[in-house]
């Protein structure tokens, strides 16, 4: 069973992320440094990620929308994926299938100490 048809409009934008942020985990984790270090900073990077981010190297296309929220220690963060397209696919098998593809991510959290 397919997933979803590569030139579908989620498809794209879910490519256009992908490719946004390949290779950008050195850029990704000094912005979360510097806003741990930096509360101005971390402020901006809140109220206005996608400028943040275009400074740190990482340039996210105006079709992507953006919003970041910041963690408690005592919290984790779940993303309720969007709904498959096609009516024909088993939400729970998209799920699956997604999941062994390495392609959705459940769930964020950080530990410190």
């Amino acid at each position: 069973m397919k997933l979803e048809d590569s030139s579908s409009p989620k498809r794209r934008i879910s490519m256009e992320i992908k490719e946004a942020f390949q290779g950008k985990q050195k850029e990704w984790a000094k912005v979360i440094a510097q806003a741990w270090a930096d509360e101005g900073f971390k402020k901006r990077l809140l109220t206005d990620p996608r400028s943040v981010l275009m400074e740190n190297g990482i340039d996210l296309p105006e079709s992507i929308k953006l919003s970041i929220s910041e963690g408690k220690e005592d919290e984790i963060n779940l993303i309720l994926p969007p709904k498959p397209s096609d009516p024909l696919i088993s939400t729970a098998l998209y799920a699956e299938q997604r999941l062994a593809a390495g392609s959705m991510c459940t769930a964020g959290y950080t530990f410190s100490s």
